[in-house]
């Protein structure tokens, strides 16, 4: 128990520094804040692209795909800027400097840092590197603006107006030699990378970080590695999902846009997991794929208050939000449901990662889930009625997962209402 309670301790604390740390925090919360967006450009990926051939003849026939193509290509194509600007913006915010000078120069230097080549005399910007090629690159120049930033204007080292001057021009004079040396920084460090093999930054950051990252991640080692600890740190009262999103949010999120720019541009879709895979399986319900157990509650239960339990949240369980079931049977520090809780979704992950590696099922467009989107609408707009499919059968397993220590919690919670 001595152990037990030391594991849990530790976890605790690792968790709490983790949520604590204003770097890691604001890449997730900077993904977060550009979600909209990513949804944006995804829905109009898949509206211009359903593989629906009478449909498809009749946009192209007016030419309205291109139209419709249009949201996505000033969303997701710069997904990169959109990434930069939020995650140095919620920095910013967190170490208490204007957010919008500092996303501002945060998006110079990423420009700065990106390469420019010449195409019959023009200078040309490649789309690989601002779409999810850049990813990493976005992330990095955000968080080391803000850091030279913070130790310029920590030292004093800025401009100071007088105090009869309007507040926004002296706070704009305030980042002005903040700015500048960042420019020099980062345009010292474009040029030096421009001497090497990798030719800029954004391909040395490409091919010897983020490709072997998403290769690791990507695999059904990496997503199961994230799920089992996700929901094994739930049960110790930690948000899982939320504190280990910190790592594996923006992996996934990269993989997805390069399975829309795929599918956008008819090739082969890279990926098998991403951050909608996550959504689809591993939350089939919310947290513990608890979908399952939630109708067990509703239609099954003995138990007066585990019944109620049931029918009020089921409705919210169809949208992937479990937190009245998480809290309120509890799950957390629950032993008696630990074991379905993280098996169900580790289950739901094995299955679907193997029906769609070995092509049983096709692979997943990479449409962004939102918190709320309903079970079966998440798994239909991926691209096949099948994941919709799958999600039943799903379902119905994880019903059976739960069904054995469903009926030991009942009986548990009836004797208790009896007795009292």
């Amino acid at each position: 128990m001595a152990n037990l309670q030391n594991a849990m301790s530790g976890l605790q604390l690792a968790a709490s520094h983790m949520q604590s740390n204003k770097y890691l925090m604001s890449i997730s919360n900077g993904f977060t804040a550009a979600l909209p967006v990513f949804i944006i450009g995804a829905f109009s990926t898949l509206l211009a692209n359903l593989p629906i051939d009478s449909y498809l003849a009749f946009i192209k026939s007016y030419g309205l795909q291109q139209a419709i193509a249009l949201p996505a290509s000033v969303t997701l194509k710069i997904m990169s800027i959109y990434v930069c600007f939020f995650i140095s913006y919620k920095l910013a915010g967190s170490l208490g400097h204007n957010e919008m000078v500092v996303s501002s120069i945060a998006i110079m230097c990423f420009l700065i840092a990106s390469p420019v080549t010449i195409v019959d005399g023009a200078e040309v910007m490649p789309f690989k590197y601002i779409v999810a090629g850049g990813l990493f690159v976005a992330i990095m120049v955000a968080l080391l603006v803000n850091k030279i930033y913070s130790f310029v204007v920590d030292r004093h080292l800025t401009i100071r107006m007088g105090d009869n001057v309007p507040p926004v021009v002296a706070e704009t004079f305030n980042g002005l030699i903040p700015a500048i040396i960042n420019v020099i920084i980062f345009a010292t460090i474009a040029a030096l990378f421009k001497l090497t093999a990798a030719g800029s930054l954004h391909a040395y950051i490409y091919f010897i970080i983020q490709q072997p990252l998403l290769g690791i991640t990507g695999s059904y080692s990496g997503m199961i590695t994230f799920v089992v600890v996700a929901h094994v740190l739930w049960l110790f009262g930690i948000h899982g999902p939320m504190v280990t999103g910190t790592i594996w949010k923006p992996l996934y999120l990269a993989m997805d846009l390069e399975n829309l720019t795929a599918f956008q541009n008819g090739d082969p879709l890279p990926h098998i997991v991403g951050y909608a895979f996550w959504g689809v399986w591993a939350s089939l319900g919310g947290s513990g794929s608890t979908l399952g157990l939630n109708l067990l509650m509703a239609f099954k239960a003995k138990s007066e208050g585990l019944k109620k339990l049931g029918h009020m949240a089921l409705p919210t369980s169809f949208l992937c939000i479990n937190e009245p079931i998480i809290f309120g049977i509890p799950i957390v520090l629950n032993p008696m449901l630990a074991i379905p809780f993280v098996l169900a979704p580790a289950l739901n992950v094995t299955v679907a990662y193997f029906l769609i590696a070995t092509d049983v099922l096709p692979r997943m467009i990479g449409v962004f889930n939102v918190i709320g989107m309903p079970v079966f609408a998440n798994a239909f707009i991926q691209g096949s009625w099948l994941f919709a499919l799958l999600q039943v059968f799903l379902i119905v397993l994880n019903t059976l997962i739960y069904y054995p220590f469903f009926k030991r919690l009942d009986n548990t919670m009836r004797t208790q209402a009896t007795q009292a």
